[in-house]
């Protein structure tokens, strides 16, 4: 009997081995199977990522994304924002003057984003206009034109608009428009306000 418990004890720890030798094989496989399921399925959703950007990268994606932004933000109405507003006035602190903003009534958001610029010069101490015209003969391609009197030698209020104009991030473009004087009113006629030292034009955008 005594000869007999080495014996005995020597299978159940054979026994008990293989126990946890098939525990901890089972363990692993598991491991090892839901490690090849998880990259299965990132391989499948790569796949249909790339499938639904007709093969594109996370970069081109990304660009792609971001040229849909612009597209949409150009369909939007325009409109200056609180920042491009203060940016107009802190340009020209020190600089007055006169100036027409025109707006094409043809325009649909020529009329808001006219206001805008409006309330911009005005906090900055200028006097503003605010004609409507209908049908330019030269529109600005940028739907935003500055009208100087000679765009190769421009004057310093002219240039001060500018200057306030790009501080504000807005594109424009520079035309050339001869300002004919006032005409002489007849007696008793009140007189015409004279002509503004500068003029915008805010029409549709075209590019």
């Amino acid at each position: 009997m005594i000869l007999q418990a080495p014996a005995t004890f020597a299978i159940a720890i054979v026994i008990l081995a293989g126990i946890i030798w098939g525990a901890m094989n089972w363990t692993y496989s598991s491991q090892v199977t839901n490690l090849q399921s998880r990259l299965s399925l990132r391989d499948d959703q790569i796949a249909d990522y790339k499938t639904k950007l007709e093969g594109a990268t996370p970069d081109e994606a990304k660009n792609r994304l971001e040229a849909l932004e612009l597209q949409v933000k150009a369909l939007s109405p325009r409109r200056l924002t609180e920042e491009q507003k203060d940016k107009i006035i802190q340009s020209l602190k020190g600089v007055s003057g006169t100036i027409e903003i025109a707006q094409d009534m043809g325009a649909p958001d020529a009329k808001a984003y006219t206001g805008d610029l409006a309330l911009a010069f005005q906090a900055a101490g200028w006097i503003v206009s605010l004609p409507a015209v209908l049908g330019l003969g030269n529109p600005p391609p940028t739907g935003v034109g500055l009208m100087v009197g000679n765009p190769a030698a421009m004057q310093p209020i002219e240039l001060a608009t500018k200057r306030a104009l790009e501080a504000a991030a807005i594109v424009f473009n520079i035309q050339q428009q001869n300002r004919p004087p006032r005409p002489v009113m007849p007696p008793g006629v009140p007189a015409l306000p004279p002509q503004p030292d500068i003029g915008l034009v805010i029409t549709t955008k075209l590019n």
